[in-house]
């Protein structure tokens, strides 16, 4: 049972840093450009923005600030987790939290703070 916990957490661990490479090379500017939730964007079709906003980040200081809160849930909540859920979970809601925003007046959003915000309530339930 030691090793399957182990793995698991391992797998979790591995899952986050995967979020937190995409979300730095998702700051390359020519990557960003393409990645952000852009509200007209969308509009005239590039749906895959939907999703990929929640991985690009307005500077690096909130970069730092989501991967540091990815760290702390990874540490707080891994036990819990099977890896393939969670990354279906991710999915779902990076989904949700774009589709949400276009009942906001917001044009622009980036940023992973939505995901975290919804794991770690998923994580107190």
């Amino acid at each position: 049972m030691v090793s399957r916990d182990i793995g698991i957490n391992l797998s979790v661990f591995r899952l986050f840093g995967l979020i937190a490479i995409i979300t730095i090379c998702a700051q390359i500017d020519a990557i960003h450009h393409v990645l952000i939730w852009n509200r007209a964007d969308i509009m005239a079709g590039q749906w895959w923005r939907i999703v990929t906003g929640n991985l690009t980040h307005a500077n690096t200081i909130h970069l730092a600030m989501n991967l540091t809160a990815l760290a702390a849930h990874a540490m707080l909540h891994r036990r819990y987790y099977e890896p393939h859920l969670l990354g279906f979970m991710i999915l779902i809601m990076m989904i949700v939290i774009g589709i949400a925003m276009f009942f906001s007046p917001s044009y622009l959003y980036s940023g992973f703070s939505g995901v975290l915000h919804g794991l770690f309530v998923w994580g107190f339930i």
